[in-house]
């Protein structure tokens, strides 16, 4: 087996493609690893795997400071970790300087999120329009945020992976995992009413969400889709964005009484840390909650 920075970093991402990674993911890591194998080239071209301590990694930091973020930073430092935790793995090398590399403190501001008025509004905007895009736009919105699914889980849904009866979705994340995910009434009604419509004019298999011309909806179609309906329905002050229902979602569930446990579930997280990434409540929705669940006025009740 080759001992190289290059040839090791071949083989982690050759490793990620066997646990069947999205590609959006195995590209994240390359794009960081080829950052790193660049400033080793530069600097340190003649430094072996096991010579590559803490003061290397330090440097290589610091010099990423100049031109990115807290959170920029703190992806580099992510994917190193994971790099030389698999080198240790692998038994290349026996400790791993990653380990003294801390990573950025950031200021843990609370993402916006849409308001029920805007999620409304939005709605209001395809509810009545009886062409294809509209009544598909009005499902989509529907179970974006009804069912907290990554925009890439709902443009991957097949017809078959849809029980109406059970009124469940089976969606599919990284690893090919599947999960099942339940929906509500209004969902409900959209999907059959979309169905209805799809199924007459591209027939019953395939993929679920299509362009008028019968191909698969993209990523970037639907955030085009999503833009162009907020700003018509006057939606502000917050990122018109498919990932933006996501955070919505489990912030709404959370204020309407879900546990977090369940949230996880839900999004699946393995760990409640990841799930912490999508919720940061504001103190404005702290005061709502106390009022609702104070144990001293209940107390009284």
């Amino acid at each position: 087996m080759t001992t190289t920075l290059k040839g090791m970093v071949s083989a982690f991402l050759s490793t990620r493609r066997l646990r069947n990674l999205s590609p959006n993911t195995i590209t994240f890591y390359s794009q960081h690893l080829n950052k790193f194998m660049e400033f080793m080239e530069s600097q340190y071209p003649d430094v072996s795997l096991e010579r590559i301590d803490h003061s290397i990694l330090r440097e290589y930091v610091s010099r990423l400071k100049r031109n990115h973020s807290a959170g920029g930073l703190n992806h580099h430092i992510k994917v190193l970790k994971i790099l030389f935790k698999f080198l240790v793995e692998e038994g290349v090398i026996c400790e791993n300087p990653s380990k003294r590399i801390s990573r950025i403190k950031t200021d843990q501001t609370a993402i916006a999120t849409f308001s029920n008025s805007q999620i409304m509004a939005m709605l209001e905007v395809t509810k009545h329009q009886v062409d294809f895009p509209g009544i598909r736009n009005y499902t989509l919105i529907t179970l974006l945020y009804d069912t907290e699914c990554k925009i890439s889980e709902l443009l991957n849904l097949n017809l078959d992976d849809i029980q109406l009866g059970e009124i469940i979705l089976t969606v599919r994340g990284n690893g090919g995992k599947g999960r099942v995910v339940p929906f509500g009434d209004r969902s409900l009604i959209g999907l059959v009413k979309y169905l209805n419509k799809r199924n007459k004019l591209f027939g019953k298999g395939g993929v679920l969400f299509l362009t008028k011309f019968g191909e698969p909806l993209t990523r970037r179609m639907t955030n085009k889709i999503i833009e162009r309906i907020g700003n018509k329905a006057k939606v502000e002050n917050v990122r018109l964005s498919a990932h933006t229902f996501r955070h919505t979602f489990a912030k709404s569930w959370l204020m309407n009484g879900g546990d977090i446990f369940s949230l996880q579930k839900i999004l699946g997280h393995r760990t409640l840390d990841m799930v912490r990434n999508y919720v940061n409540i504001t103190f404005k929705d702290i005061q709502s909650q106390h009022s609702k669940f104070s144990p001293g006025d209940n107390l009284l009740k």
